[in-house]
């Protein structure tokens, strides 16, 4: 692990329960106790309800302890990456080794209290998925393979094995088949998020498939995965595991999965900005019109584009939907490849206002032109965002037209 000095480690501070709450990623741990739920509610034998939400609440906590783990391990790749450099330990707000201590203490109270409330086999398990997303993926696959995800995902797969051992004290078919279909639908979740964030992967030397083989090959292997988590996903119904209505559902939403991964394999142009620009007349009925916007992009001399105007309330809608996207993401980024040849263009004043809301503070210069603005953007990162909101200027003035 790389030795630089994180902000943490020159001045720390007292660890705030936020930050300590940040730590155990609660939004993975949501998904967690979502799956481990589904894995104890089709068990043939239901706990008390006290023991249940017990079990329940240990596999939260072993997720938040893997999750600190992760974080204590990866200070130094989350203070090179945009999207995490606000976590605590990079931003500085708390000290290593108080992240250390508090992912052993609540990976070892969540194993003991799951043994003692439940059965030490659940509780074994429940300590392989620790270890397993700690040492395995963390700590040897991450930073070595492009495979990282696809053999570390077995760590997220645990929880419906973990709920379904919890409840009866034995492994079986059907929670294996649910362990399996979890660790089929790892790879393509997580790939598709990774081409969001390539750049800071990339910046990061993290190995993660869109670096390593490029999008092409990222949208190839999203597909292909994709053919056997429809099957996992459809295989309880035919041995008899589940009923129709499970098998009717699991088909139309395995069919809707590999399609759209068929989208995006054949249509690399496909992109969050294609069709949220699609999405965003919708908000311009509850967005009220934006009056005084003027003329938005007029002409782009580096590639010849010439518009015209956009509409108070598409143009309001647009700046809206914006910045829902970035509160929704956070910094996830979206690499776009439209106007890729240059970031600098002459825009109007509805450009402006759009894209100052799209972009990090400071990121984005705007010298006014008499009746429009030169705008450029500062480092790529910003430009990759920059880029995508030209290209939802561009389907809204063309919406307009039409």
């Amino acid at each position: 692990m790389s030795s630089s000095v994180l902000p943490s480690e020159a001045a720390s501070l007292p660890a705030d329960w936020r930050d300590l709450l940040a730590l155990t990623k609660p939004r993975v741990m949501s998904l967690v106790v979502f799956t481990g739920l589904g894995g104890l509610l089709v068990a043939p034998v239901m706990p008390p309800l006290v023991l249940g939400f017990t079990a329940i609440l240990c596999i939260a906590l072993g997720a938040g302890a893997a999750g600190a783990l992760n974080q204590w391990y990866e200070a130094d790749l989350d203070a090179q990456m945009k999207r995490t450099a606000n976590r605590p330990l990079p931003a500085g707000r708390m000290d290593r080794q108080t992240a250390l201590h508090f992912g052993v203490g609540l990976g070892v109270f969540s194993v003991l209290l799951m043994g003692l409330a439940a059965n030490w086999l659940a509780a074994i398990l429940l300590a392989a998925s620790i270890l397993f997303y700690v040492l395995v993926y963390t700590v040897w696959l991450k930073r070595r393979t492009a495979q990282n995800i696809v053999i570390g995902g077995a760590a997220g797969a645990f929880p419906p094995l973990i709920g379904w051992v919890a409840a009866t004290g034995q492994l079986a078919p059907l929670p294996l088949i649910l362990f399996a279909m979890i660790f089929l639908w790892t790879p393509p979740h997580f790939w598709s998020l990774s081409l969001f964030v390539r750049s800071d992967y990339a910046a990061a030397k993290v190995p993660m498939l869109p670096v390593t083989a490029g999008l092409d090959a990222t949208r190839r292997q999203i597909f292909l995965y994709s053919l056997p988590m429809a099957a996992a996903a459809l295989a309880p119904w035919p041995l008899g595991l589940a009923g129709v209505l499970y098998g009717v559902a699991a088909a139309a939403l395995s069919a809707g999965f590999v399609i759209m991964a068929g989208l995006v394999l054949v249509n690399p142009s496909l992109t969050a900005d294609n069709v949220l620009a699609r999405l965003a007349p919708l908000f311009g009925r509850f967005v009220p019109s934006v009056k005084g916007i003027g003329s938005d992009i007029k002409k782009d001399s580096a590639h010849e584009l010439a518009y015209d105007r956009i509409p108070g309330p598409a143009a309001a809608s647009l700046g809206a939907l914006w910045k829902l996207t970035r509160q929704r993401l956070g910094d996830v980024r979206q690499p776009v490849l439209v106007y890729r040849s240059t970031a600098d263009h002459v825009v109007g004043p509805a450009s402006v206002r759009i894209l100052q809301a799209a972009l990090p503070a400071g990121q984005l210069t705007v010298r006014e032109l008499g009746n429009s603005y030169h705008v450029a953007t500062l480092d790529n990162d910003a430009d990759e965002i920059f880029t995508g909101s030209l290209e939802f200027v561009r389907a809204h003035s063309r919406a307009g037209r039409e």
